[in-house]
């Protein structure tokens, strides 16, 4: 029996072993980009979020469809990585400059326990932190 669906994380009620990735990653059936959580589900609210359960072949056909194409591995490193070379993280060597987060990280035990102190229990929306090196979001 086949169905359309997508993993989903469901965060667990307590520590789990971390070797065991099913504890945290569910299929979901109906679950796909414009129902992140199933069937039932929407992206409305999320509609300023990066986009999940987006397969390879949908993201080079989207990216052909705009006329562009999917960047290689080299170029994606390069972007993750802010274009810093030998960083800890994309911003820089500290993980909270100014204390202030850079990105929408897990703070806590994963995959059980998100703090949040982020702000955001999920995914964030786009812009939500600041770009290194200014004082703007984008």
């Amino acid at each position: 029996m086949l169905y359309a669906g997508s993993l989903v994380f469901l965060k667990p009620p307590g520590p789990v072993d971390l070797r065991g990735p099913a504890s945290w990653w569910h299929f979901v059936r109906g679950a796909d980009w414009r129902h992140p959580q199933g069937a039932e589900s929407s992206n409305d609210r999320v509609a300023d979020h990066p986009v999940v359960h987006v397969a390879f072949s949908d993201a080079e056909a989207f990216a052909k469809w705009e006329g562009k194409e999917l960047p290689t591995e080299a170029e994606w490193e390069w972007a993750a990585r802010g274009g810093l070379d030998q960083a800890a993280y994309a911003w820089g060597g500290e993980f909270l400059p100014d204390g202030k987060y850079m990105a929408n990280t897990w703070q806590g035990q994963f995959p059980w326990q998100n703090l949040a102190t982020d702000g955001y229990e999920g995914t964030s929306p786009v812009g939500a932190f600041r770009q290194a090196g200014t004082d703007s979001t984008t």
